[in-house]
């Protein structure tokens, strides 16, 4: 299962009816619920589950938790969490399966700089943004290009029985420092599975 969802979306902030910010409800949110209800199909499968983050999760800020941007928000701010965030929802998953003794693997990775529409979800953007795309633009790869290190990951048989790990370009890649830290993940894992029960409470099972 590949998930590969997102969006960057403009200067103010845009939440869902349960107020979770759109890009961590697309990027980690929706990924997290897609995974979970899912697993007793992966478990029949042997199934793989590759989170879609970035090399710009170099640049989250998490020294204060605030997943749904509350205190503090930006675009670029809300983009590069969700994509540490999603290196860490990896991570924690595949340990708690390994520790089910479940055959499902989880990795992340980063897709590298793809010329795409992403930044026009945004309600407004600035002139540096617009400038700073169209120069980056020669040196984007096309879809299929980006999608090569997901579709490794979801069939090579080289790394069958990998999991928690972070590719770039088909090989284990460096995670930011911040990349894991046990107490901030849990509390990641607690603040979904609370979003998922006002999803109940609202909508029913």
């Amino acid at each position: 299962m590949l998930n590969n969802a997102g969006a960057y979306f403009g200067d103010a902030r845009v939440a869902t009816a349960e107020n979770i910010e759109m890009t961590f409800m697309l990027s980690v949110q929706v990924p997290y619920i897609l995974t979970t209800e899912l697993l007793p199909l992966l478990e029949k499968a042997a199934g793989r589950v590759i989170h879609t983050s970035s090399f710009m999760h170099h640049f989250a800020q998490t020294r204060v938790l605030d997943f749904g941007l509350e205190q503090s928000y930006s675009a670029a701010m809300a983009y590069n969490n969700a994509k540490l965030y999603t290196i860490w929802l990896a991570i924690a998953q595949a340990e708690a399966l390994e520790k089910q003794g479940s055959s499902v693997t989880v990795n992340a990775y980063h897709p590298g700089l793809i010329a795409t529409n992403l930044g026009n979800d945004g309600v407004k953007r600035n002139l540096r943004s617009r400038i700073l795309t169209r120069l980056m633009k020669p040196f984007s790869k096309d879809l299929d290009q980006g999608i090569e290190t997901g579709y490794y990951l979801s069939l090579s048989p080289e790394v069958a029985g990998v999991s928690g790990r972070y590719f770039a370009e088909k090989k284990v890649a460096r995670v930011s420092l911040k990349g894991f830290d046990v107490a901030k993940s849990q509390a990641l894992l607690d603040y979904l599975d609370k979003k998922i029960q006002v999803f109940k409470e609202s909508y029913g099972d």
